[in-house]
């Protein structure tokens, strides 16, 4: 257990932005409030931390910015379903055993209840804004998940990123509509935009590194998808139809018919560059 602790603080950063808003605490006397905050922000990370340790994830950091804590993995998109699931749950569930503590602490009277109050205060809040279906909050890469789960990874890459989108310009169109206006509520979002811009100019990147380890480490998986195609369909139309988490058989209605595994069709396009051809042309 201490090796773990030692091994998340080796691996947590701290945003300039963040020692700047501290400073900004401690001048107005809000240093209370605001270290409560990053203590709650904390756990919920070393809940992150804990899932994927766990699956033996190597983990890059575990960074802390002024909006709350992003942990960032190697190769993410190959990580399985069920495993991905776990570690993204395990954040919001810290909050649970966090207000309970609360209450009994203030019940005892350790914890006064100023402190208990904003406490429990801190943690609906950053429970229920992370559940929200954003990128990159974990309510969003659930929903992600959950695409991924029933869409090819390619379609339900597009198709959430869009959706997270929308869905957060008419909450913020919403919220400016009717509250005051709010500075932090403005960089919070200037930060969304900016997040989800980049993800959306590298989802060929993430799709990419997607292929490209489901043919350099293939893995044997209990659900198995029959992808039905014609032998005019080039190499890089059937790779998107590949699915997260499942083995698929590839099946050309045209030829035979012929069936092809997926590792086939990553050969031709990693290996032999054969991206844009018909499988017809390359499988005779």
């Amino acid at each position: 257990m201490i090796k773990l602790f030692l091994h998340f603080f080796y691996k947590l950063k701290i945003s300039p932005l963040l020692w700047l808003l501290a400073a900004g605490a401690i001048i107005t006397g809000h240093f209370r409030e605001i270290l409560i905050w990053y203590v709650v922000v904390l756990v919920h990370e070393m809940g992150h931390f804990a899932g994927a340790h766990l699956f033996k994830w190597r983990i890059q950091k575990i960074e802390l910015m002024p909006f709350g804590g992003v942990m960032a993995v190697d190769e993410i998109s190959a990580k399985p379903l069920r495993e991905e699931a776990v570690v993204t749950i395990l954040g919001p569930l810290q909050h649970i055993w966090m207000i309970g503590l609360s209450y009994f602490l203030a019940e005892i009277s350790v914890l006064d209840q100023s402190s208990h109050q904003w406490f429990v205060y801190v943690n609906l809040a950053v429970f229920t804004f992370n559940l929200l279906p954003v990128w990159p909050l974990d309510g969003g890469r659930l929903l992600f998940l959950f695409f991924a789960s029933i869409l090819p990874f390619h379609k339900a890459q597009n198709l959430f990123l869009l959706f997270s989108f929308i869905f957060f310009m008419v909450l913020f169109l919403f919220y400016i509509l009717n509250f005051e206006f709010h500075l932090n509520l403005w960089l919070i979002a200037i930060f969304m935009l900016t997040t989800h811009y980049i993800e959306w100019k590298r989802r060929k990147y993430v799709f990419m590194r997607f292929l490209l380890n489901r043919y350099h480490h293939p893995r044997s998986c209990k659900k198995k998808v029959r992808v039905l195609v014609h032998g005019s369909t080039e190499v890089a139309a059937v790779l998107n139809l590949f699915y997260k988490s499942c083995n698929h058989e590839i099946v050309v209605k045209d030829m035979a018919p012929l069936q092809l595994k997926e590792h086939d069709l990553l050969h031709a396009f990693f290996h032999k560059g054969q991206m844009r051809c018909a499988l017809r042309e390359i499988f005779r």
